[in-house]
């Protein structure tokens, strides 16, 4: 979406939030922002007047609270960042406004969020004909299939697009599945001495608490750099179901000669129907990538399920990836997906409330994960992902 030039608009902060500065804050709320990494920078944090579900907590950097304070006084924004014209300060206003921080003049009134939107962007509404990869496709048609359900509640939304494009099985199929192997005999039917050999000398190998995984840990050698504070970079394998025991077979040696540091496979029948069945963990997204690039002249000929909110990295979409947010970050708990799929859910929820058409509500998505650092046409966290 091409962003409009904004700076030399009328303005005015809005009212749905109040900024509290930081020594206003309790303790829970300075410990939610001890983690960033420019904690130097935070006045403080926006705090909705109201408390709201779909309304969060954002975090007050210096140069936007002071914009917020000027904005209380006067409709123009500061003479010297009209006259820069800077397209940074132009995309922190973009999304000032889209978070409803502030508001634009538009047709003759003050608007905010997704009513701001023609005020802000062209009118390059993305359809699934724009995208080009099958995971892109696969996302778009995920956040239709939300939008379109009756239930707006925005806990039940996020489920919806975590679980989409898992395979469903009725009752029959899977006693006829369980019958024949468990899980794990099944995942290991196709492996040979020198895989069981790798995983068991050089792996050490763990179910979690509630049996859903089955995990690899490397034994980590004395040069193996260590160093997850850079991010976690995960990649997912996206085999069908028939397919997953050839492709662990194929993948193990790869990973095993690769920098990832573990990886893991579901370990219930339910575990091996969702789409992100098999994971690898890096500490490198370059690493990352190299592994990919041999896995894909591997296990080319595999069919597809397909990660939806990933970014695909081969032609079909067995191969994507995603990165984690940053332990502590403000309002970013949870997996790659699992915040994404709380984001969505979140913005959905405001456009139901809003009762906005799906061509204003894909819209008001894509410009809004946009201005937190995500392009939902091909799920690229292209820096830091934003609270």
């Amino acid at each position: 979406m091409k962003l409009h030039f904004l700076l030399d608009k009328k303005f005015r902060a809005a009212n749905l939030y109040r900024l509290k500065e930081w020594n206003q804050l309790d303790s829970h709320q300075k410990e939610s922002l001890s983690h960033l990494q420019d904690e130097s920078e935070v006045y403080g944090v926006f705090q909705p007047v109201i408390p709201s579900q779909n309304v969060f907590n954002k975090v007050a950097y210096r140069e936007i609270a002071l914009l917020y304070f000027h904005l209380q006084h006067a409709n123009k924004l500061p003479h010297y960042l009209i006259f820069s014209g800077e397209q940074k300060i132009n995309e922190t206003i973009a999304a000032m406004l889209l978070d409803g921080i502030i508001e634009i003049e538009w047709a003759g009134k003050f608007v905010s969020g997704p009513h701001a939107l023609p005020a802000i962007y062209d009118d390059d509404v993305m359809s699934e004909t724009h995208l080009r990869t099958y995971l892109s496709r696969l996302s778009y048609k995920a956040i239709y299939y939300a939008w379109m359900l009756n239930d707006a509640d925005e806990r039940s939304i996020a489920s919806r697009l975590y679980t989409f494009n898992t395979v469903p099985w009725d009752t029959s199929m899977k006693t006829t599945f369980l019958k024949k192997n468990s899980v794990q005999e099944f995942l290991f039917s196709g492996t040979d001495d020198n895989t069981i050999h790798t995983l068991t000398e050089r792996w050490h190998s763990t179910i979690n608490e509630k049996n859903e995984w089955l995990s690899w840990s490397r034994k980590m050698p004395e040069n193996f750099i260590d160093d997850p504070s850079q991010g976690i970079f995960k990649l997912y394998i996206s085999p069908v179901v028939n397919d997953l025991p050839g492709v662990l077979l194929k993948s193990v040696p790869i990973i095993d000669a690769s920098d990832a540091v573990s990886f893991k496979i579901g370990n219930t029948l339910p575990g091996l129907l969702r789409p992100d069945k098999m994971v690898v963990y890096f500490y490198s997204k370059e690493s990352l990538f190299k592994t990919a690039g041999t896995l894909i002249d591997v296990l080319k000929h595999y069919a597809a399920q397909g990660v939806p909110f990933s970014v695909q990295l081969d032609d079909n979409g067995l191969l994507s990836w995603g990165e984690d947010p940053p332990e502590g970050q403000q309002n970013l708990d949870g997996s790659w997906r699992t915040v994404i799929s709380d984001k969505l859910a979140a913005l959905l929820a405001q456009a139901k409330e809003n009762k906005l058409s799906w061509d204003r509500t894909i819209a008001y998505i894509e410009a809004t994960m946009q201005s937190k650092g995500i392009d939902i046409r091909n799920w690229d966290p292209t820096y830091q992902f934003k609270s």
